[in-house]
């Protein structure tokens, strides 16, 4: 059984998980930054454990679900913590960041899934992923289990190789954030 673990409990890592574990992958719990909001990530999803980040280990897939200022400092950290652990696939969930900030984790396999979507809260994310885009990026021996894991969270798989990661991240915020205003602009006339 697929072993997933979840570095940060916000939205999108509560959402995630909880569809993750209703999808039957074994889900090993999330890594955050206090006790308290990994506990109500484990509550939220139905499943897991608060983990420490030596836990990491265990997992067979490491997500790191936090916010890009964090993304670079959390992946630092979990190297620090589990040391270079081989055949791991470690991803993000970042839109602005490409494949580069994995560089120096000896190891893994590293890729990248972008739930293109808004996440005003995880109860919405969880109830909106399915058949939601998900760009994909990774190197060719993550790739199988990059379309494992958006099958299972019943998302639509996009590949996204190359390119600027800031422009697209910029575009996809513009389109969803966008979308979001005009409808909410068209309800109030």
């Amino acid at each position: 059984m697929l072993r997933v673990a979840i570095v940060g409990p916000g939205r999108v890592g509560r959402a995630l998980g909880r569809r993750l574990a209703a999808a039957g992958v074994q889900l090993l719990g999330f890594v955050g930054r206090t006790q308290d909001s990994a506990s109500a990530a484990v509550a939220f999803a139905g499943a897991g454990r608060v983990l420490a980040p030596g836990d990491l280990v265990g997992a067979h897939v490491v997500v790191f679900s936090v916010g890009d200022a964090d993304l670079v400092t959390a992946i630092a950290a979990a190297r620090a913590a589990t040391g270079n652990r081989p055949c791991g696939l470690w991803l993000h969930t970042s839109g602005r960041f490409d494949l580069g900030v994995f560089d120096g984790v000896e190891g893994i396999r590293r890729g990248a899934l972008h739930p293109v979507l808004p996440f005003p809260s995880a109860e919405h994310g969880a109830a909106h992923l399915a058949g939601a885009p998900a760009v994909l990026m990774g190197e060719p021996r993550s790739r199988r289990l990059l379309l494992r894991l958006a099958e299972r969270l019943g998302m639509v798989p996009v590949w996204r190789d190359g390119g600027d990661p800031v422009l697209y991240h910029a575009g996809c915020a513009l389109a969803a954030n966008g979308l979001t205003a005009l409808y909410d602009l068209v309800q109030r006339c």
